[in-house]
């Protein structure tokens, strides 16, 4: 039984990569910034932030192929300068930037499920969130 649900977890997980079929890449998604290839790898390296996943976590605010071509343009080897940190600051945003509050009265919910929960401090929990 457990080897059978190990399966299971594996096959999900392997059905939410992406495989470029050209390529052969398998990565988390389809991102040649974020999930894979050399501008995060180069990026990463270069460690032009406290931890790894800051990167990640910027919006690109210009168009993906200007910030292909730009990278395109650095100097060689990348490293944490003023060269990487303008791009950085030229072609993405700050972490969570594209996330937008959305206003409370647009806000609804019909979390049904919660009148099962017999914990109270569970339910008053999971309705906040």
């Amino acid at each position: 039984m457990h080897l059978f649900l190990i399966f299971c977890a594996l096959v999900h997980f392997v059905e939410g990569l992406y495989i470029n079929q050209t390529s052969g890449v398998i990565a988390p998604c389809d991102s040649p910034l974020y999930c894979y290839g050399q501008i995060l790898n180069e990026i990463q390296l270069a460690r032009p932030f406290e931890d790894s996943k800051t990167f990640v976590d910027l919006p690109t605010i210009r168009p993906l192929d200007e910030v292909i071509e730009a990278f395109s343009n650095l100097s060689r080897p990348i490293v944490n300068g003023t060269e990487l940190q303008t791009f950085l600051s030229t072609y993405f945003g700050k972490p969570g930037g594209e996330i937008a509050p959305l206003p409370e009265d647009e806000l609804w919910t019909n979390a049904t499920f919660l009148d099962a929960i017999q914990d109270r401090v569970v339910s008053l929990f999971l309705s906040e969130v």
